[in-house]
C-alpha cells in the first residue's frame, strides 16, 4: 500500500481513491485520519457494551442493536461534549 500511495507507481487519482477507501477522518482535521478497520473495532466495542449492560430476557437483541446503531454517533458526540464541559 505504501508503494502505491507514496511513489510514482500509481497516478494521483488512484492514490486518492486507495486512501479514500482505506482511511476515515471523522472530525475533518488534517491529522485526524486513521484506518477504517480501527473504526470498525470502535463500532464493535460500542455494540458489545449494551449487550453486557442491558441484555435481559425481555429485550429483543435485534431491536437493541438497531437502536444502538442509529444513536451511536449522537451519543458519542454528546459524551465528548459533556466530558469537555464538565471533565471526566
Amino acid at each position: 500500500m505504501t508503494w502505491l500511495t507514496q511513489t510514482k507507481a500509481a497516478d494521483t487519482e488512484l492514490q486518492t481513491a486507495i486512501l479514500a477507501n482505506g482511511l476515515v477522518n471523522l472530525r475533518g482535521a488534517e491529522d485526524g485520519w486513521f484506518e477504517i478497520d480501527r473504526l470498525n473495532e470502535f463500532f464493535n466495542l460500542h455494540m458489545k457494551t449494551p449487550m453486557a449492560t442491558r441484555r435481559t430476557s425481555t429485550i429483543d437483541i435485534t431491536a437493541m442493536f438497531r437502536r444502538t446503531a442509529l444513536t451511536a454517533s449522537y451519543c458519542t458526540n454528546l459524551k465528548e461534549h459533556r466530558e469537555t464541559t464538565f471533565g471526566e
